[in-house]
Order: C-alpha cells, then sequence, then structure tokens
C-alpha cells in the first residue's frame, strides 16, 4: 500500500462494464487507433462485466462508447489505476521487498487470480516474488476462480473487504 500511495497522482482511472471480455478486447483495439492513451484490461468478474483500468480519457471513451449502447458502465472510485501501466512505477520497489519475504507451500489449495485456477506451486505460483510482482500488473480472473473453485466442489464463499460486491457476482 506504501509503494502504491508513493506513486505520484496520475490521471488513471477505472471503469466496470456491462459487457464480456471479448467485447471489450475489440472495443480497445479500436480505441488504440484514436490515440487517447491506454486502457487495459483489469478484471474479469462475470461473463458480462469486466473491469478496465488505464489512462482517464482512454477510460471514459469505453464508459462512453458502452453507455450508448445502453450497456450500464460504473466508473470505480480508486486512487489509482490498479492492474494497468500506472502501477508500473512501484513494481522494481516492490519486488524488492517481495524478494524479503519468506514463502511457503500452502497447506489448502489456493487459487491463482492470475489465472483463475489452482495455483501452480511448481512453477512458483503463490510462493515467489515474480508472482506478486505479476499480480499488481496483471487483469483479475475472479469469474474464472469462482468457476474453478465450483468445479472442485466449494459451496461456500466468503468475501472480507470494505464493498461486498464480488461475492454477490459469484
Amino acid at each position: 500500500g506504501r509503494l502504491m500511495h508513493e506513486l505520484a497522482v496520475s490521471d488513471g482511472a477505472m471503469a466496470s462494464l456491462q459487457c464480456s471480455e471479448q467485447e471489450v478486447r475489440e472495443a480497445i483495439v479500436a480505441l488504440s487507433a484514436s490515440d487517447r492513451g491506454a486502457v487495459e484490461l483489469a478484471g474479469f468478474n462475470t461473463p458480462s462485466q469486466t473491469v478496465v483500468s488505464g489512462d482517464a480519457d482512454a477510460v471514459e471513451v469505453l464508459v462512453e462508447h458502452f453507455e450508448t449502447q445502453g450497456r450500464k458502465a460504473t466508473r470505480l472510485r480508486v486512487s489509482h489505476a490498479f492492474h494497468s501501466a500506472h502501477m508500473e512505477g512501484m513494481l522494481t520497489a516492490f519486488g524488492q521487498v517481495a524478494e524479503g519475504l519468506s514463502y511457503s507451500e500452502p497447506s489448502i489449495s489456493i487459487i491463482s487470480d492470475i489465472t483463475g485456477k489452482a495455483a501452480d506451486i511448481e512453477v512458483g505460483e503463490l510462493i515467489s516474488a515474480q508472482y506478486w510482482v505479476k499480480q499488481v500488473r496483471h487483469a483479475v480472473r475472479f469469474m474464472d476462480g469462482v468457476q474453478s473453485a465450483v468445479e472442485s466442489g466449494v459451496t461456500s464463499f466468503l468475501e472480507c473487504g470494505p464493498d461486498a460486491v464480488l461475492c454477490g457476482l459469484a
């Protein structure tokens, strides 16, 4: 948290869009030709809800694009454009902090939010600094993680956070 707060105040933004991952990918490609800044996929919450993050102008163009189609688009109140290039300035320092930690194999199965599948300890998921640096920068595959959990027999979910939003989506 401290490293993120040390980042310069940016013109970043995030938004939740009522559309599929593929629809957002296609809109981002179309947007890139307009030279309004960079925007990236930041989260996949449901088959019809995708989160984007990046330059505020570019995020706003995507929001307006989907709103004109009658799609719900929610501008998220965030301090930074998480899971986007706006995090690049803290990754080296974050990696140094993460390198100083001790990691142990989990005693229970844990789903990686990078892949949406059970973490593969053999390749260093969860138990390496590199994994956690990657987690800061990559999109969160929540929908895939819930699906993996259900396929593994999970029947109850608990959300720990300031806004109980994700469990409702699950």
